[in-house]
């Protein structure tokens, strides 16, 4: 399994967001490898728990609604930060678990890896043989 990236999007506030409040923050990369169980948020310096906020996905239009559910007001001109990882590379999340095509690619690429192994053992040989005494008379 390849580790997972992350996602980041941020928006600086044109009004103050009220306790119950939204803000769309674009999300201009956000697709459905996003792991939307996995956001966290921060406002400015302060990282909100994940009992304060809610974060909803609009996955077509790349925006991502947040609720302040903090019991304070989001001021004016803060930066509102959210972040998500990306669901692991698994059968289930590649081609609706279609993996033949990428399994395909690994095997040219496991091939690739043992010929250029195979190459570096010979050069290494050479070398070796060229720093034997015998070879630098």
């Amino acid at each position: 399994m390849v580790a997972p990236a992350s996602y980041g999007w941020n928006v600086a506030l044109h009004e103050a967001v009220p306790d119950g409040g939204t803000v769309d923050v674009p999300a201009h990369d956000l697709n459905d490898q996003v792991d939307q169980e996995s956001v966290e948020l921060a406002v400015d310096s302060d990282v909100i728990p994940e009992d304060e906020f809610d974060a909803t996905f609009d996955v077509a239009n790349e925006i991502v609604t947040v609720t302040n559910m903090t019991g304070d007001t989001w001021d004016e001109q803060s930066n509102v930060y959210v972040s998500a990882r990306r669901k692991p590379l698994t059968g289930e999340n590649i081609g609706g678990g279609d993996t033949s095509a990428l399994e395909a690619r690994i095997g040219t690429l496991e091939g690739q890896v043992a010929t250029m192994s195979a190459q570096l053992d010979n050069h290494e040989a050479r070398i070796s043989a060229l720093e034997t005494p015998a070879a630098r008379r």
